[in-house]
């Protein structure tokens, strides 16, 4: 279970790679990170410890994106790719628009994690902008 993660997020961080090409730096610094937007406890733990294996990227971990917003004012903090939990207690389309309506996440991709691929709110995400799901 555990390779079948760290396979999935190989994957998207090559797509994120894919869909970030117009960006020039390309190396792992403090500005190249994935934004993990989680809040519960044992699954963040399981998704950071997943992306950390791959040893690709810097993880950012928020509870929900309104407060990665307060709490990284800095313009040039900008993730090269979201990762949101569709089991967060926050409003889903709320969150999404958000992503979407902000200059600094705009171009950041954006998939949701779900446990149910075919749960209704996956529909709705990609309908409002999400770029994909795991």
């Amino acid at each position: 279970m555990f390779l079948k993660k760290v396979f999935y997020i190989k994957c998207v961080y090559n797509l994120a790679m894919l869909t970030s090409s117009s960006r020039e730096n390309t190396t792992r610094d403090e500005n190249f990170f994935i934004l993990l937007v989680l809040d519960n406890g044992t699954k963040r733990q399981n998704v950071e410890q997943a992306i950390q294996k791959t040893g690709v990227c810097n993880i950012i971990v928020s509870k929900n994106i309104h407060k990665f917003l307060e709490e990284n004012s800095d313009e040039t903090i900008m993730p090269w790719l979201i990762l949101y939990d569709l089991d967060n207690t926050e409003n889903n389309i709320d969150t999404i628009l958000t992503v979407k309506r902000n200059e600094r996440l705009q171009h950041s991709p954006l998939f949701v994690l779900t446990s149910d691929p075919n749960e209704p709110a996956v529909d709705e995400c990609l309908c409002k902008g999400v770029n994909s799901y795991i």
